[in-house]
């Protein structure tokens, strides 16, 4: 795990492939707007994977 932003609420880590960040109210349509952006080819989108355990955003780190 690295960690890439460590401030008190925000903290953002980088585990293997993936990017873990507190997941927000804006959130569901930030990974729609993701989703949109890949769908019509944009291809330096990440891929939103949803949420993990912890409940934290899950983006694919590329």
């Amino acid at each position: 795990m690295e960690v890439l932003q460590d401030d008190p609420g925000r903290r953002v880590v980088r585990i293997g492939d993936t990017v873990r960040r507190p997941w927000r109210p804006w959130t569901p349509t930030v990974h729609a707007l993701l989703d949109h952006l890949r769908a019509v080819g944009f291809r330096y989108a990440p891929r939103a994977f949803g949420a993990d355990r912890e409940g934290r955003e899950v983006l694919a780190y590329t």
